[in-house]
């Protein structure tokens, strides 16, 4: 009996492997059963010497970034799927750029940020980071 049961898995599971494969618009074929989570970071980011560097980049995980303002502080939301709520430990970085050279230098640290599954309350996470050049 068990002989039969493990055929009948074995040919279920080629037939959803056979199904997912026919598939061709991977948005119909997957379920997100978690919300997408929100996360709010917001900070400065400052010189070795304590002056604000404006015009970093500071990007979280791998999402998009924003570009410090002229004070070195920056707001960034970041967005995850197939999370739902809690925290999770995430790479905060700053990167300086050259428009002749690309990436010049970064830094970056690792922060443990909670992710709601609505749009976060104003100010969630502060994550300060302060980078090795002069900026």
């Amino acid at each position: 009996m068990a002989h039969c049961s493990k055929i009948a898995i074995a040919g279920a599971l080629a037939g959803a492997l056979a199904a997912l494969s026919a598939c061709s618009d991977t948005s119909a074929c997957c379920v997100d059963d978690y919300p997408p989570a929100y996360a709010l970071l917001y900070g400065t980011v400052r010189g070795a010497s304590g002056q604000p560097a404006a015009g970093v980049l500071v990007r979280a995980g791998d999402g998009t970034g924003v570009v410090t303002d002229g004070t070195g502080r920056y707001r960034l939301s970041t967005l995850l799927h197939g999370m739902g709520t809690g925290t999770l430990s995430i790479d905060v970085a700053a990167y300086r750029t050259d428009a002749a050279r690309g990436l010049v230098d970064s830094t970056r640290v690792r922060a443990s940020v909670p992710f709601f599954a609505g749009q976060p309350p104003p100010d969630s996470t502060r994550v300060d980071l302060v980078v090795g050049w002069a900026p």
